[in-house]
């Protein structure tokens, strides 16, 4: 699961089973659906930080992002990511890109992003393997992958999203193809009074085959706490959302169903900021120079 498929792009996704195609709420949408974007309306930014499979014996991986966005009008929004995933000894992985979120109407926006993928076999480095043939051009390659993303608002309370991540399928192989499988997410937000309903269903193309994951995810908001819950094919997850004014605290926790070597699951978390928007600091103003039209379908939600 490694080639650049399994680096979390957000906690709060890995708190929800990874179920957020639908919700999308954050920078870090940039590489799962950049269509939510458009939910950015301030100044943002989070690092994130993991070690997945803790404990287990002579393996040492570590996970981390970092994500900015911001607004660049009433129905534009931007974002820049750097995702890490390195497992020490056998390979090292990097993806820097972006994305742009369009509000195309009040009940639909459209996204784009594009990254470049990067990854180095550092067991090449080894003497016991740099003389295979496999690493005789070098032990690294790097490639463009696109991402496509829509979001609709059909109601307050029901909205659907859906994203192609790695459109191109790009070829980050080193003698031999090696294609990082396209994925195709489709998924649907319920609100409930007292809390959100998440379900999603993915489709990797991998070379021979296709294979169809589903998530699914829960979110009890609570004042200034959000306490999270998901499952999925592969893993039992848990976490939480805390905001603090500005800054913000997630956490998330996730157990593979099928290790059973003693561990203690992988743990991620991360710390964000956001600035106040216009809106908030000064809403009387806003109200008096804002057109009759503008859109505020977002900020209804």
């Amino acid at each position: 699961w490694a080639s650049f498929q399994d680096i979390p792009k957000s906690v709060k996704a890995e708190a929800l089973g990874g179920a957020f195609v639908a919700l999308a709420d954050d920078p870090s949408s940039s590489f799962i659906n950049p269509a939510g974007l458009v939910n950015i309306h301030s100044l943002q930014g989070s690092l994130m930080y993991g070690k997945p499979l803790y404990g287990v014996n002579d393996l040492d991986i570590s996970e981390g992002y970092m994500a900015v966005g911001l607004p660049l009008g009433n129905r534009v929004s931007a974002a820049l990511q750097a995702d890490m995933y390195k497992a020490v000894g056998l390979v090292s992985e990097y993806q820097l890109g972006g994305g742009l979120g369009v509000l195309a109407t009040p009940k639909l926006a459209v996204g784009c992003a594009a990254s470049y993928l990067y990854h180095n076999y550092d067991i090449g480095h080894d003497p016991a393997y740099s003389g295979q043939s496999v690493f005789a051009s070098g032990t690294s390659k790097g490639a463009v992958g696109v991402h496509l993303g829509v979001l609709m608002f059909l109601t307050p309370k029901l909205q659907f999203g859906a994203s192609a991540i790695n459109l191109n399928k790009p070829d980050i192989g080193l003698v031999v193809s090696d294609i990082v499988p396209r994925e195709l997410k489709f998924g649907a937000l319920y609100r409930l009074p007292y809390a959100e309903l998440l379900a999603e269903v993915e489709q990797r193309d991998d070379t021979a085959t296709k294979t169809n994951n589903w998530k699914l995810g829960v979110e009890v908001p609570l004042p200034r706490v959000a306490l999270r819950a998901g499952i999925n094919d592969r893993a039992l997850t848990a976490g939480f959302g805390l905001q603090l004014g500005s800054f913000g605290v997630d956490y998330a926790f996730h157990m593979l169903k099928t290790v059973s070597a003693s561990n203690s699951g992988s743990q991620f978390l991360s710390v964000s900021y956001r600035m106040k928007s216009f809106s908030e600091v000064q809403p009387d103003k806003l109200k008096k120079h804002q057109p009759p039209d503008a859109p505020v379908i977002i900020d209804d939600y």
